[in-house]
């Protein structure tokens, strides 16, 4: 199972680094005109739940509590003049807890993966929650965001580079 959580957040992080090859600051908190969250939010959401996971591996985080309070669910949306952080320490951010989580998740054994959690706070219903479960739904989740980050590069005219 841990091999399935190496590959898919491998593979979650390198599309998420070509999606944001090139953004500047300034791209990054460009608002679409549909609504919805800008790529400077939705990456910085991602490194606030990778924060998380590093937290349930006894882990090392990024992001201080005040810079969580930014990108945590229910957050107000990101524009050029709120409270936020810069893409670039952002990025920073993502690569370091990718390899932290990473060297976090190959040490972990079946039976913390397969170990129970309660329902309470998770972010979906799941039938008999475990550790497992749990990081599957933040691997889907980190995917979601990822691709709005895609849409997002769209939106504001950017190409996707298929080189990284």
């Amino acid at each position: 199972m841990k091999e399935n959580f190496i590959t898919g957040f491998s593979a979650s992080n390198f599309t998420l680094q070509r999606n944001l090859k090139g953004i500047s600051d300034s791209d990054s908190v460009i608002q679409p005109k549909i609504k919805g969250n800008c790529i400077n939010w939705n990456a910085g959401h991602i490194l606030v739940v990778r924060d998380q996971m590093l937290t349930m591996l006894d882990g090392t985080t990024f992001l201080s509590e005040m810079e969580t309070s930014y990108y945590a669910s229910g957050s107000k949306p990101i524009g050029k003049n709120s409270n936020r952080i810069s893409i670039e320490k952002i990025n920073q951010g993502l690569k370091r807890t990718f390899d932290s989580l990473i060297k976090k998740l190959s040490g972990v054994d079946e039976a913390f993966l397969n170990s129970p959690i309660p329902r309470d706070g998770l972010p979906v219903p799941i039938e008999d929650p475990t550790m497992g479960k749990l990081f599957s739904i933040l691997l889907y989740h980190e995917g979601y965001h990822t691709g709005q980050i895609g849409l997002g590069r769209r939106l504001i005219g950017k190409e996707f580079d298929y080189e990284l």
